[in-house]
């Protein structure tokens, strides 16, 4: 993820851009699902990764005041 964000804004001289910002966006992604599917693992696959996601990604909403 670090490398297509240097890549994606040109921070290495010698290489200059080499990755878009959906370059970035898809590494995101690929580190969300690998924390998704280690969970699962952890979890003996009982299948509720993305009902925790969900909870906590509304839990930390309300905290930020962006739900009531």
């Amino acid at each position: 993820m670090v490398a297509a964000q240097i890549g994606a804004t040109g921070q290495n001289p010698r290489k200059g851009v080499t990755h878009t910002g959906a370059d970035v966006e898809d590494e995101l992604l690929d580190v969300a699902l690998t924390a998704l599917a280690a969970l699962e693992h952890l979890r003996g696959h009982d299948e509720r990764s993305l009902e925790l996601l969900a909870v906590k990604l509304e839990a930390t909403l309300r905290r930020a005041g962006l739900r009531a």
